[in-house]
């Protein structure tokens, strides 16, 4: 049994006898073909993935400007409504005055000692911005309505553009302010 074994595997390798040249000439192309194909298909999915970095990194940084802009008018002492894009408030009691202006294509931060004298900025916070607004409400018996002289709740409504992004994205953020008495 195990001679007709060895037969048979000696006559399996004494058969064996390649590929033509035909074959050969047929099969490089091909070959060739799906390796470019692939290469192609390797360097789009790259693109795209660059492409999706540089708007995730856009967004995230974004973000960041507004959850910023949120802390520090959710923490402030005193308030003032200046427009729909522009807001002025007063970090804690006796401290400094912030100033945010979402006027134009970006939201920039100013400070200083009093309302009027803003010493250091602009900081630009968030930038390609549509359009920003800032909204403040009371509270009336569970309802939400505009109030501009003695506010409990502010939002935060900003439309951006994001780096490889065809269409706006909008964020926003709304929240108590808890620590209003007067400015100080």
């Amino acid at each position: 049994m195990t001679r007709h074994a060895f037969r048979h595997a000696a006559s399996l390798i004494r058969d064996e006898r390649g590929l033509t040249l035909v074959e050969l000439l047929a099969s490089i192309p091909l070959m060739l073909m799906i390796f470019f194909a692939t290469f192609q298909l390797y360097e789009v999915a790259v693109r795209e993935q660059d492409r999706d970095e540089a708007r995730v990194r856009s967004i995230v940084q974004q973000k960041s400007g507004l959850e910023r802009i949120s802390r520090e008018l959710r923490d402030s002492v005193a308030l003032e409504y200046q427009t729909s894009d522009i807001m002025d408030a007063q970090v804690s009691s006796g401290g400094p005055w912030v100033h945010y202006d979402c006027s134009g294509t970006t939201c920039r931060r100013w400070q200083g000692a009093t309302q009027g004298s803003l010493t250091t900025g602009p900081v630009t916070v968030v930038s390609n911005v549509l359009s920003a607004e800032f909204h403040t409400y009371s509270n009336s018996g569970g309802t939400l309505i505009p109030d501009y002289v003695n506010p409990t709740y502010l939002t935060v409504t900003l439309r951006v553009t994001a780096k490889g992004a065809s269409n706006p994205i909008v964020l926003n953020d709304g929240f108590n302010l808890r620590n209003l008495t007067t400015p100080g």
